[in-house]
């Protein structure tokens, strides 16, 4: 029972994003737990222990297909991930973390509308998801809702902690921050808010913000400089990603390019 615990704890949450919740799924029989098992189970999901009780030949394959849609969708592979997610609804129709991976998938091909219904969805069955609370927060920059997209991101922002476990999520946070500021016009906020931030801090946020700045100045060449020495940098950083996401789906290439054009 321990090493299943173990694996579904590890594969379920979203790692994309760095704040899913652990899950904490039980196995086995009815029969009467002893005063030391219950407060494991205590507090855990009914979607879990169900999910968990799956006969284990359907539970591996649900598993292994899981984590096949988070690898896709890690490397932008949005029709594979799809593909593999409805594997795994095959199986089990009721783990909110798979609507939130597909809200992602929505989110990256433009389809707002499912994106939000999928979120609304997991939210149901989790109201304190801080994943679905990140999504939202994406969904809103993405439909250009800045301000929206700024609330929902504080609220995510005010419950992380300086640990060193979420100084990622953190910096990543304050970088869509910074993009939802800079497109809402209010530039000397974005750049108060990452004064401190330099080229030693472990981190991409310094250069994806000077990349940014440079757009904002019209030196594409310039900001292209501070993206590749960034990849260079953090390549292997796993919230790398979602400082690409956040430039590509914030609007602000499609504002340089109109202001170019209307400028010839």
């Amino acid at each position: 029972m321990k090493h299943v615990l173990v694996v579904v704890v590890a594969i379920l949450s979203l790692a994309h994003t760095g704040m899913g919740q652990g899950l904490l799924p039980t196995v086995g029989d009815n029969t009467e737990q002893t005063e030391q098992q219950k407060p494991i189970n205590q507090g855990v999901p009914q979607w879990v222990i169900e999910l968990s009780n799956l006969p284990e030949e359907d539970r591996n394959a649900y598993l292994r297909a899981f984590q096949a849609a988070k690898e896709a969708y890690a490397t932008n592979r949005m029709a594979v991930c799809e593909s593999h997610l409805n594997t795994c609804e095959l199986y089990f129709t009721r783990n909110p973390n798979v609507w939130l991976l597909r809200s992602s998938v929505c989110i990256q091909l433009g389809q707002y509308e499912k994106a939000h219904e999928y979120i609304n969805k997991a939210l149901k069955s989790d109201e304190a998801s801080e994943v679905a609370r990140l999504n939202l927060s994406l969904l809103h920059m993405a439909q250009g809702n800045y301000s929206e997209a700024i609330l929902k991101t504080d609220e995510v922002l005010s419950q992380l902690t300086t640990a060193p476990e979420t100084f990622g999520t953190l910096r990543s946070l304050t970088y869509r921050k910074f993009l939802c500021l800079i497109m809402l016009g209010r530039t000397e906020e974005a750049k108060a808010l990452v004064a401190d931030i330099s080229p030693i801090d472990d981190s991409p946020l310094y250069y994806y913000s000077q990349a940014a700045l440079h757009m904002l100045r019209g030196n594409p060449s310039a900001a292209t400089q501070e993206l590749n020495t960034a990849d260079l940098i953090f390549a292997r950083d796993g919230h790398l990603p979602g400082y690409k996401q956040n430039l590509s789906l914030c609007g602000l290439r499609e504002m340089m390019r109109k202001k170019k054009s209307q400028s010839k």
